[in-house]
C-alpha cells in the first residue's frame, strides 16, 4: 500500500496586474527592480540580496471607503508622486508576505492607436523564497 507524506515544498510564483498611467511610473519601477538583477547596460547579474524585497498583499473587503492621499517616495532611485488609497486595518481581511520576492518576467506592452477608454496593462509574475501570513 502506498501512502503520501509530506517531505517537501514548493512555492508557485504569484502573477500581478496593474494599470499603467500616462507617465509610465508603474512600468519604470518594474523596469529598475529588474535592472537590478541584471544590470542591462553591463549585462552583469547581480547576488540575490541585491534585487530581493518582501511584498505585502491584503485582500481588501468590498465596498469600503477609502483615504485617498498624495504621497512622494523614492524607491531605486526612482522618485514617485502618486496617489495611494489607504484602507484601515479593519478593511484588510486577509494578508501575505513574500519573502525574498523577486520579479521574473514582464510582459511586453503593445503599442497601438487604440481608443482612448482603455488603458495600459502589464502583468509582473514574482518569484519568492517563502511566504507568512500578515495581519
Amino acid at each position: 500500500m502506498q501512502q503520501k507524506i509530506g517531505y517537501g515544498y514548493a512555492v508557485g510564483d504569484v502573477g500581478l496586474s496593474f494599470h499603467v498611467l500616462n507617465d509610465y511610473k508603474t512600468k519604470e519601477y518594474f523596469d529598475l527592480w529588474q535592472n537590478l538583477i541584471v544590470d542591462q547596460r553591463t549585462q552583469q547579474i547581480s547576488y540575490a540580496d541585491k534585487y530581493k524585497y518582501p511584498v505585502n498583499i491584503y485582500q481588501l473587503k468590498k465596498g469600503q471607503s477609502f483615504q485617498v492621499f498624495d504621497r512622494n517616495f523614492s524607491i531605486f532611485g526612482l522618485d514617485l508622486n502618486v496617489d495611494i488609497e489607504l484602507s484601515t486595518a479593519a478593511n484588510a481581511i486577509y494578508g501575505v508576505e513574500l519573502e525574498k520576492a523577486f520579479p521574473i518576467t514582464m510582459n511586453g506592452i503593445d503599442l497601438a492607436d487604440a481608443s482612448t477608454d482603455t488603458t495600459v496593462e502589464i502583468s509582473i509574475d514574482l518569484s519568492y523564497q517563502n511566504w507568512k501570513r500578515i495581519k
